[in-house]
């Protein structure tokens, strides 16, 4: 009696690979590299903290360490609001870091997340422009940074 049956051909070498690849799982990537941003704010608050070794940290210094901070930013391949932003963190762990008192550094983290370093980069870049009226800055000047400024120097020196 004949039979309709036929037996599977034996497997190539090429499928039997195939099998075997896809039962085991992928190598995992390699870990990425630390991220770029992270390295070079540590190098950079590193070299920052060498700059303002033997300053004191409030609220009179506060502007001279940022402008140390976007001078060394300025020098890194980050551009605008990257720049910023980095400038920003980098004055914030200066004070974090810094051997004052917990008031002390409560008021100069207030001063920075109520945007004054941020708004005060924002001046410097305009006017590295030309893109201010010194006598308007002037005026803001006067109502808004100085009283405030002269009565927490006044406070915390």
């Amino acid at each position: 009696m004949a039979t309709n049956e036929t037996t599977p051909a034996p497997a190539s070498n090429n499928d039997a690979a195939a099998a075997a690849r896809a039962a085991t799982p992928p190598p995992a990537p390699p870990a990425p590299p630390a991220n770029e941003v992270d390295k070079l704010f540590d190098e950079t608050l590193t070299e920052l903290k060498k700059r303002i070794q033997g300053k004191a940290v409030n609220a009179g210094t506060l502007m001279s360490t940022l402008r140390v901070a976007m001078e060394m930013v300025e020098a890194t391949r980050l551009k605008g609001a990257d720049q910023k932003e980095l400038a920003k963190k980098l004055v914030r762990q200066v004070v974090v870091d810094a051997p004052i008192t917990d008031a002390k550094e409560k008021l100069l983290l207030d001063m920075i997340d109520q945007d004054i370093l941020s708004h005060t980069i924002d001046l410097v870049v305009a006017a590295s422009r030309g893109e201010l009226d010194i006598n308007a800055v002037q005026e803001v000047a006067k109502v808004c940074c100085f009283p405030f400024v002269s009565k927490l120097s006044k406070k915390f020196t």
